[in-house]
């Protein structure tokens, strides 16, 4: 479970749940909204950070993972660098 809050007034929820094989994953991502949106201005910050969201976990963070599930059975690699760019892992 990771709960990111970026924008202050949002939060992305992640959850993942393991398969039977490392590629076999599932993972439930859930937009949150500090309020209902109501106008247009707040439900396109809502779509606005929902794509962000997207864009970021879809585009770099599994694109990354995938190439790491690639190379880990190579053992060319006794010791890695957990969360270099996440502040947060990295002080968890």
């Amino acid at each position: 479970l990771s709960v990111s809050g970026i924008l202050g007034d949002h939060c992305l929820v992640s959850q993942l749940f393991p398969g039977p094989t490392p590629d076999t994953s599932i993972t439930r991502q859930t937009i949150l909204a500090a309020r209902e949106p109501k106008t247009e201005e707040d439900r396109v910050k809502t779509d606005a950070f929902s794509a962000l969201a997207l864009t970021a976990v879809r585009d770099e963070d599994y694109k990354v993972g995938a190439q790491i599930q690639q190379g880990l059975p190579s053992g060319a690699n006794s010791v890695f660098v957990l969360g270099r760019n996440e502040p947060a892992i990295q002080h968890y």
